[in-house]
């Protein structure tokens, strides 16, 4: 049987020693049939002179923008314009590869079910505070869409079920579901549940990639409150994309609501917090943006343990982080971690 050719996109701009790195993870691979595919958004540091040293490896592929055209429209250059696999993932130029027979495991999982996505757990770390945690919500190696509305946005296996798992999926299908658009904060983890939903994936246990947390991360430092509320619309088509697919409608609206909660205490209130710090007006008004959005979910994610303990603790962030590792213990251990039944 061929091994199908798979394309490592990676998208840079000023990230010049990341980037190194996350070419040297994928080149280590023992899986021979890859491409990287590296899209510079026209960075201004010593990028273009790193690369060079690469470009004498027929797996690797440069190209550059003359301006910078965002980071969503570079992102489908190279989707939808350069890639030239079956196959690919998109890799952020800060994060990493770690196990170097990943694409060759990716690649018999592949060939023994014969799915379109293959998804995996991976390893956060923060390098400024040396912080580190899983991701790895330990599903069954292969997963139906009716199983991951089950367990989207609950806890499970020491974490909550989110859609930032590292993806390997089919470049073909990938255009047909228009993925990473529209263009809003969250259009990764938007392009991640269009595959859970489009039919059976693929699961490879373990930590295989590692995500880089750092003080330049995009969600850090370019996008809003108001921009990731206006991305928590995502779960609004996720729950169309269900109910289209003849999904279980309780069930779909159940998940998007877990997964709203989440988003939103996640990433929005970071920000809010960030722009307009903790006083009892700022929260209100943080209160009715959300509540606007879903009543419901504006009750949950004010109600929720760790929404007070953030709010509380906004200027205490290891007291925060403490309380949380309490929080999750606590859930961790009253959490049924069996594998749910797949229906409707």
């Amino acid at each position: 049987m061929i091994s199908p050719k798979i394309s490592i996109m990676i998208p840079t701009y000023n990230r010049a020693s990341m980037l190194a790195e996350a070419i040297e993870s994928c080149l280590a691979q023992d899986y021979l049939n890859l491409e990287v595919v590296i899209s510079d958004n026209a960075s201004t540091d010593q990028t273009t002179s790193v690369l060079q040293r690469y470009l004498r490896d027929p797996r690797v592929r440069y190209f550059r923008n003359e301006i910078n055209i965002g980071a969503g429209a570079n992102w489908h250059r190279l989707l939808y314009e350069y890639a030239q696999g079956e196959y690919g993932q998109l890799l952020a130029d800060d994060d990493l590869l770690a196990d170097k027979q990943y694409l060759s495991k990716v690649a018999d999982l592949i060939a023994e079910t014969g799915v379109k996505a293959v998804f995996s757990g991976f390893l956060y770390t923060d390098i400024i505070s040396g912080k580190r945690g899983v991701r790895n919500p330990g599903m069954p190696r292969v997963v139906t869409p009716a199983m991951w509305v089950e367990v989207l946005g609950t806890f499970r296996n020491g974490n909550y079920v989110f859609p930032c798992l590292a993806t390997v999926y089919h470049l073909a299908q990938a255009r047909a579901l228009r993925v990473y658009y529209p263009v809003v904060p969250g259009y990764d983890f938007e392009a991640t549940l269009r595959f859970m939903l489009a039919g059976a994936t693929g699961y490879l246990e373990g930590t295989h990639c590692i995500a880089r947390a750092h003080s330049g991360n995009a969600s850090r430092t370019q996008d809003t409150s108001e921009e990731f509320l206006e991305g928590a619309k995502m779960f609004q088509r996720f729950y169309e994309q269900g109910l289209a697919l003849g999904l279980s409608e309780p069930k779909l609206m159940a998940a998007k609501k877990r997964l709203m909660v989440q988003y939103l205490r996640t990433f929005m209130l970071r920000a809010w917090l960030e722009a307009g710090g903790n006083s009892l007006r700022a929260l209100y008004a943080f209160y009715r943006k959300v509540a606007n959005l879903d009543p419901v979910v504006g009750r949950q994610v004010f109600l929720d343990l760790r929404t007070i303990g953030k709010i509380v603790l906004y200027n205490h962030p290891w007291a925060y982080q403490t309380a949380v590792r309490l929080i999750n213990r606590r859930d961790y251990q009253s959490t049924d971690l069996l594998v749910v039944e797949s229906s409707k």
